[in-house]
């Protein structure tokens, strides 16, 4: 989209001065149709004008995600129908087929869709100064500590069952934006693995776990989400959580098998 903010329309009466060099001296002003960059509300107006758009042409607003915009959809003709409609309504370039989406690259090979962060990673590398580093087979040592372990730490089972919120509350997101997108039907529930039988307990009957009662009420929703048959918890063991190769340090074998199983392929980047 070109000069985005320059489509937004105002809603309030707003002037400015004659510009330098085009000043013909009469005293008159401009009044302004169009949100210019600078104005603290052409972000709204501009949100506002193409929302109205958007609903014009039977499309509906998504509740999930109302930020990000790639048209995609199962039927090219109605795909090339709005490309087209968007181009007579706003300045823009039509770049093709996606190539790069939120830092992602997109890649296309005989109906295959392929997805990478490698541009970023090596950005990643160049800001901390380590794009000229050797490569291991691990990105963390086996047997690295990140610190001593004092009074306030809490216990493996209520660190677990805080990590295990956190996850719920993104898959719960993640649910309502397949939903809202066809994907998956409102009913479906969401399969989280726990490799923490404690937590799975706790989670599922809080009532009998006495000792866990100082944790904030904020994560009671948990339990919520699992009666409700929102999320099913399902118990793994340790050396197949495909998690672990995120957050913690692995042995060579164990990493390269978890980053198969999540469906990374392995490629050397040579700087």
């Amino acid at each position: 989209m070109t000069t985005a903010l320059l489509n937004g329309i105002l809603e309030e009466d707003l002037y400015m001065k004659q510009l330098d060099g085009f000043d013909q001296e009469n005293g008159l002003v401009y009044k302004l149709y169009k949100s210019l960059y600078g104005l603290k509300q052409s972000s709204n107006c501009w949100n506002k004008h193409f929302n109205n758009f958007i609903c014009q042409q039977g499309l509906t607003k998504s509740k999930s995600d109302q930020y990000d915009v790639l048209v995609a959809g199962n039927s090219m003709k109605k795909v090339n129908n709005l490309r087209k409609l968007l181009s007579d309504e706003f300045k823009l370039t039509d770049q093709g087929d996606a190539r790069s989406f939120l830092g992602i690259k997109i890649e296309r090979h005989n109906n295959i869709l392929k997805m990478n962060q490698a541009k970023y990673l090596e950005n990643l590398l160049h800001n901390f100064g380590m794009n000229k580093c050797k490569p291991i087979l691990t990105p963390m040592e086996k047997k690295l500590k990140f610190g001593e372990k004092g009074s306030t730490t809490l216990s493996s089972t209520e660190a677990e069952y805080i990590a295990l919120a956190s996850a719920i509350q993104e898959r719960m997101w993640l649910k309502e934006l397949l939903v809202e997108m066809g994907i998956i039907k409102d009913k479906d529930y969401i399969l989280l693995h726990e490799d923490n039988q404690s937590c799975i307990k706790i989670a599922n009957e809080p009532k009998k776990h006495q000792r866990l009662k100082h944790l904030d009420t904020k994560y009671n929703f948990i339990h919520e989400a699992i009666s409700t048959n929102q999320i099913k918890l399902e118990y793994v063991q340790i050396d197949h959580q495909l998690a672990d190769i995120l957050t913690k340090p692995l042995p060579a074998i164990l990493f390269s098998k978890l980053r198969k199983a999540i469906g990374l392929v392995e490629q050397l980047i040579l700087f």
